[in-house]
């Protein structure tokens, strides 16, 4: 059983990955933005798209009903349409800034987590982690920045419980 903490936890996570799918969404289709830097956006669509399914199968399998309100998706929008024509180095600092907050965010959650929801947390971590290395290695120009995100919907987190300790492993498909 959840406590109120951990239910509004995972309830703000899953805002949070919403908005998200949201703001990327309305980035990848504005007109000023290059095939190549729309790529990109459709790629963050997918990521945030699969850490708010996994969010939300958490939420189901702990009973706890919950719809994202209307202003977070505003929200979302009424961001993007402000960072819409922003240099894509400049967005790209903005969007780092952004991820090791949640990454901060993430692990503060993760260590008051309860143990049957910590696979969904750790994947969270995970994919923040990777949007935090897709920006650094976007900003030192690496062809394969993409890969991190890539590599975060591949592979699936499992949990090994073994000996008495929860350590995230990741494992490929």
């Amino acid at each position: 059983m959840l406590s109120e903490q951990q239910k509004s936890d995972l309830i703000l996570l899953h805002d949070v990955e919403a908005e998200g799918e949201v703001f990327f969404s309305t980035l990848r289709n504005h007109p000023a933005r290059s095939e190549t830097e729309r790529d990109k956006f459709a790629l963050m669509v997918q990521v945030e798209r699969e850490t708010k399914t996994r969010i939300r199968s958490c939420l189901t399998r702990h009973c706890v009903v919950h719809t994202s309100e209307p202003e977070v998706l505003i929200r979302a929008q009424s961001k993007a349409k402000e960072l819409a024509e922003t240099q894509w180095h400049q967005f790209i600092r903005w969007l780092r800034d952004e991820a090791s907050a949640y990454v901060a965010l993430c692990r503060d959650i993760t260590a008051r987590g309860a143990t049957s929801t910590l696979p969904t947390l750790m994947s969270v971590l995970a994919h923040e982690e990777a949007f935090l290395l897709f920006c650094t290695l976007e900003l030192s120009n690496s062809e394969c920045s993409a890969g991190p995100l890539v590599k975060y919907l591949q592979q699936p987190l499992t949990i090994d419980m073994s000996g008495g300790d929860a350590r995230a492993s990741r494992v490929l498909k």
